[in-house]
């Protein structure tokens, strides 16, 4: 539960409590991302390079989930709905299943906001070879949105429901996790 927090941990800092919850989904996001490059270059397609497609999907992934967790520290459970809100609008703004200039006006004007469009770009440096010179300046962009998530979700201090330690569990358990 991305919101509860030990009474143990009551004292700590809102960057250590982000860190706290951040980390495992951080690792399987990497996770995802490595599996997803993989897979698709079992499926026999050849990148321009390797290793910015790599780091590509690495940075993409944990720049998301900072996103996604962000909102969700700051607006409590209104942040996933906002989060779904935004996958959906970047769907249509990030120009990557066809071309941004047939998009709606809105869409058009907020496409070189938003991180899938940075994401988008990045991936196409990387695969093709397009945007040539440009992919550092889509990391960034991409990096800088990450970095703005996590400051914002500094300021969701109000939102954390503290439990006591013994009640701090997974929402999901078992009966073997009972057991224990």
């Amino acid at each position: 539960p991305y919101q509860q927090l030990p009474l143990s941990g009551n004292k700590t800092a809102q960057f250590a409590r982000m860190l706290r919850k951040a980390t495992v989904p951080a690792a399987l996001v990497c996770l995802q991302a490595l599996l997803v490059v993989w897979g698709i270059h079992a499926l026999g397609v050849s990148f321009q390079s390797p290793a910015q497609v790599i780091l590509t999907a690495l940075c993409s992934s944990l720049t998301f989930l900072a996103l996604v967790l962000g909102l969700i520290f700051v607006f409590g459970a209104a942040g996933r709905l906002m989060a779904l809100i935004l996958l959906v609008i970047q769907l249509g703004a990030s120009g990557g299943s066809y071309p941004i200039e047939l998009a709606p006006r809105f869409f058009q004007i907020i496409h070189q906001w938003i991180p899938v469009t940075q994401s988008v770009n990045a991936f196409r440096n990387a695969l093709f070879g397009a945007y040539e010179g440009q992919y550092v300046h889509f990391m960034l962009v991409l990096c800088c949105i990450g970095v703005g998530s996590v400051l914002f979700g500094l300021l969701g201090t109000r939102r954390w429901e503290v439990v006591p330690d013994q009640d701090f569990k997974p929402l999901i358990s078992s009966a073997r996790s009972k057991e224990i």
